[in-house]
Formats: C-alpha cells, sequence, structure tokens
C-alpha cells in the first residue's frame, strides 16, 4: 500500500462514525474494499506510538493565546475481559474520563451570531484514560509554547471550576513572565449561581432565576468582587433566622470565594479572550461524535491510535504521521 493511500485509509477511520462504516466507504472513495480489521490494524501501526502533533502555524497569528480543558467519557474494555466474560459475571467494558484541551490564538475566536463564536485554527491535544490531570497539563503546555506562549503578548487559562484542571492551570500557566489570566467559564460558573439562588429563595424559581439573571449581567459588568459582594450580603439576609441553611449557603459560596480572581469577566472581554469555554465544548462533542456512539467500546491500544489519528486528521498532517 502506498503512503497516500495508507494515510487515506486511516482518515476514513477518523472520519468515518465507525469502522464498519469506514470498510464500506473504503470500496467507493478508494476503489478497492479493505476490512474493517485491516483498518483498525493500519490506524494501530500508524498511530499506536505516535504523539500530538506540532502543526505549522497560520499565517498572520495573533499576540494573544487561549489554553482551555475538560473532560469527556468513553467506554473502554475491562482489562482481562474475554469474550465469555459476561457469563463469568465480569462487566465487558466500563466509563473512562478523558481530559482533552484546545490551544488557539485569541484573535482567531470570531463573533458569528447569537453570542456565538467559531474559531478559526485551534490545536487539540488529549490525554488518556488512566492518566492524571499532570499529563494533559504537560501536554497542553506543550501545545500552547508551541503556538509561543512563552513570548506572547497575553495569554489566559478557561475551564469549568473542576480542582484538578485548575491544578494544572497553578502550576504551568499562572507563574513566570507571561503568566496566563484564568477565566472560570462564565456558564458553568451560572449553573453553580442558579443553585445558589434556589436554595437561596426556598426552592422559588421564579425569584431564583431572576436573582441568578442579575447576577450574571452583574458578573459580566462588573466582575467577581462586586458579585462577592452581593452573595455575602445575601447569605447574612437570608441565612438570619435559618443556621442549617446559612450553612449550606455558606458550603456553596465556597466555590465563588475559591474563583475570586478567575471571575474578571469584563477584563476578559477588553483583552479580547473568550468567557466561555464554546471552544472546547465543540472539541468535546467532535471526540464523543467519534468514540462516543452508541455501542462503541475500545480496547486501551485501538482507543489511542485512533484518537491520536482524529487529531492528525483534525489539523490536516496524516501524511506526516503516516511517513514519521
Amino acid at each position: 500500500m502506498t503512503p497516500e493511500a495508507e494515510a487515506s485509509v486511516v482518515a476514513l477511520a477518523a472520519d468515518a462514525r465507525s469502522y464498519a462504516a469506514a470498510e464500506r466507504l473504503s470500496r467507493r472513495l478508494l476503489g478497492f474494499p479493505i476490512s474493517d480489521t485491516a483498518i483498525n490494524d493500519r490506524v494501530i501501526e500508524v498511530a499506536g506510538d505516535s504523539g500530538m502533533p506540532e502543526p505549522p502555524l497560520p499565517d498572520g497569528r495573533g499576540e494573544g493565546i487561549v489554553a482551555e480543558a475538560d473532560g469527556w467519557m468513553a467506554r473502554l474494555r475491562e482489562d482481562g475481559w474475554k469474550k465469555d466474560g459476561r457469563r463469568q459475571g465480569q462487566c465487558a467494558y466500563a466509563w473512562h474520563e478523558v481530559r482533552s484541551g484546545v490551544t488557539y490564538f485569541a484573535e482567531d475566536c470570531l463573533g458569528v451570531s447569537d453570542g456565538r463564536a467559531e474559531i478559526v485554527w485551534k490545536l487539540p491535544v488529549t490525554a488518556f484514560p488512566g492518566d492524571d490531570a499532570d499529563v494533559l497539563g504537560e501536554t497542553l503546555h506543550k501545545a500552547a509554547c508551541h503556538l509561543g506562549y512563552r513570548t506572547c503578548q497575553r495569554a489566559c487559562w478557561l475551564s469549568d471550576g473542576g480542582k484538578p484542571l485548575w491544578s494544572q492551570y497553578k502550576m504551568r500557566f499562572s507563574r513566570g513572565k507571561n503568566h496566563a489570566m484564568g477565566i472560570l467559564d462564565l456558564y458553568h460558573n451560572m449553573q453553580h449561581v442558579s443553585a445558589f439562588a434556589l436554595d437561596l429563595f426556598d426552592g422559588d424559581a421564579e425569584k431564583a432565576a431572576r436573582w441568578a439573571g442579575d447576577s450574571k449581567a452583574m458578573l459580566k459588568e462588573s466582575g467577581g468582587r462586586v458579585f462577592l459582594n452581593r452573595v455575602e450580603r445575601a447569605i447574612r439576609k437570608h441565612g438570619k433566622k435559618d443556621e442549617a441553611k446559612r450553612k449550606r449557603l455558606d458550603d456553596a459560596a465556597q466555590y465563588f470565594r475559591d474563583h475570586r480572581r478567575h471571575m474578571n469577566y469584563p477584563l476578559a472581554t477588553k483583552l479580547g479572550f473568550p468567557i466561555g469555554s464554546g471552544a472546547m465544548e465543540s472539541q468535546c462533542s467532535q471526540f464523543q461524535g467519534r468514540f462516543k456512539r452508541t455501542g462503541q467500546y475500545w480496547s486501551r491500544k485501538g482507543f489511542r491510535a485512533l484518537v491520536v489519528a482524529f487529531i492528525w486528521n483534525s489539523v490536516g498532517m496524516l501524511d506526516q504521521l503516516v511517513a514519521a
């Protein structure tokens, strides 16, 4: 098989919804049939031991760099499982978190409509099931440095409130001369604001929605300090006569206190940074569209190889992967 044909086979595996679909498409697009097993073997041979790509950077790249991180779920076959494992009472597969990230130039985040944005160019990276957060942090930091993080004019880290992710921000992105601004994703933050408001008003959904809506506007216009003052006043007022409620509200508010420095949304907007992790959510959806379809589960070796091929394909570097 020529390198060009091999790259086409791996691209089919990455783009098709399943290996069975890739087998069907091979007849039409490649002009010759290749079995799903053979396609899987080619993917493992080509990408099984490869790392993340370092693609050429786009022309006219910007001065601001964004790094986002999140997790998504995939089902992997358990180690030692056999075909008759179900009869032996074994679980065939289990859900595993896959921590992934994207990095891109802030100037490549273009407004479209209805508050949505489109990223012109981004570089996805991932860790794998069983890897701790340090692996993703190191991989994402390396990708950001490929874009020029060490010498850029400004940078930001954007994620939900997950502690393992923020530990990587503190370790790798919050220090040094070009330390990144930390931004708590506004839309994940609002989930906590809404839950806090619902408890604040004893389950009155209308009052809670009004309070949460005002808080969102306050966060976007004035930032976290003003919002935190509102939260503390609300705790004193609504928890004054109910110690159990006051404690619940105080415990919930600790999330906001922990992220007091990460809610400066007005400054983030002024600097041209996103305040919502849409680029990462979109990337997770792309991963899940290929790796979390109904009935799919993976061997660890096969999963790793196809994820790597999927990422190299997404940045247009499959020919280089095959030639490596």
